[in-house]
């Protein structure tokens, strides 16, 4: 528990916030202003945390600078990594070669990317921020550095869904496609938020997506089945060694249980949420976040993945899920909202998930960081 006390003690802070910017004397800029200061402090100046620091220090030792990639055309087609995501690392590289250099800068140009796409669906607010850290948005910027990338460029790009401006959109998901490959899915979803919804068929389609995942075992293994009619056994032993037959087991845990609940309190606050456009977008956004986690919910690695493309819905719909509620019982279901996200951030507890600012003191070397995985895989 102590090793997610910054975590938690930041969830806290927002949500504080998140009431103290309602307060007239105290204005919303100071308040946003004093939010996004606590981020950067937070995600710029970080140590080695979490485990995907070591692949991404370790690249940036090795990655060559912008003038030697250029006298060597064949460089980028030879990369493990996309090719954007590279001449990105490379590009500050160039001009300071310290990762801690490169740490703060990306991890800024991810925060104005993020500051930029909640500010223009809603306002910035502290609750935005909190249901943010909460639902995956700390783990992808400490581990997922490229798929940040195309996931908040994706996240900015909806507005030009809604001004129907598809040149832009494609545009947007073309630099993201090229920070990571997955993020070829966002092509495919522009015609889908041209569909109408209603509170009906929201519901009929949680309900579709929740029997998929009963079924995905199944469907996935008659899946290896055809693989294995292929006769490509090394890829029939990969695939049947992440499929398991857990349906229970998944529903019982505690992201799925939120995911029922969260649909039916959208499913219950339809009307009043979508009373704002903007909202009918992101409930179609969250939909195909249900439909990714579901489908795959016998290769729980590939469901996660998937779905966290998707996963910055959660982080418009649930502060709006707290305004829409009667006054008298608002403050019952933020803190609901609170207990979930302190038990979720109380998580973050073992030895690599423990949080270092070089701002406030000496930190642990790389090789330290190293060396406390290892001894955590290894038990």
């Amino acid at each position: 528990m102590l090793i997610a006390a910054p975590y938690i003690f930041l969830v806290v802070f927002f949500f504080i916030q998140g009431y103290a910017e309602r307060l007239r004397q105290l204005g919303r800029l100071p308040v946003k202003i004093t939010n996004y200061f606590i981020l950067i402090l937070f995600f710029c100046f970080r140590g080695y945390i979490f485990t995907d620091v070591l692949n991404y220090h370790t690249y940036f030792l090795y990655v060559k600078t912008l003038d030697e990639i250029f006298a060597d055309p064949a460089y980028l087609r030879w990369q493990w990594w996309e090719p954007g995501f590279v001449l990105y690392m490379s590009f500050f590289k160039t001009i300071c070669d310290n990762y801690f250099f490169y740490q703060f800068f990306d991890s800024l140009v991810d925060l104005v990317l993020l500051y930029k796409s909640l500010e223009y669906f809603r306002e910035n607010d502290s609750f935005s921020l909190m249901i943010f850290l909460t639902m995956n948005g700390m783990i992808i910027f400490f581990d997922l550095q490229r798929n940040v990338k195309s996931v908040l460029l994706f996240f900015y790009a909806l507005r030009y869904i809604e001004s129907r401006n598809w040149i832009k959109y494609v545009l947007c998901c073309l630099i993201g496609f090229f920070f990571h490959t997955v993020s070829f899915v966002y092509f495919f979803v522009y015609p889908f938020t041209k569909i109408r919804i209603s509170a009906k068929s929201f519901c009929l389609f949680s309900f579709f997506c929740i029997v998929l995942a009963g079924l995905s075992a199944k469907i996935l293994n008659f899946g290896l089945f055809l693989v294995n009619s292929l006769s490509v056994g090394r890829l029939a032993d990969l695939f049947a060694g992440y499929v398991t037959d857990d349906a229970v087991a998944g529903f019982l845990s505690m992201g799925t249980l939120e995911k029922l609940i969260m649909i039916f309190f959208l499913t219950l606050n339809f009307k009043k949420i979508t009373a704002d456009k903007k909202n009918v977008l992101f409930i179609k956004i969250y939909m195909l976040y249900l439909f990714c986690y579901f489908s795959f919910f016998s290769i729980r690695v590939i469901s996660e993945r998937m779905s966290i493309l998707f996963v910055f819905s959660y982080w418009i719909l649930v502060p709006e899920l707290i305004k829409v509620q009667k006054k008298e019982y608002r403050i019952f279901f933020s803190l609901f909202i609170l207990i979930y996200c302190v038990l979720k951030m109380s998580l973050y507890s073992q030895p690599q998930d423990w949080y270092e600012n070089w701002l406030f003191g000496s930190i642990s070397t790389l090789e330290e960081r190293r060396r406390i995985l290892l001894n955590f895989t290894s038990n």
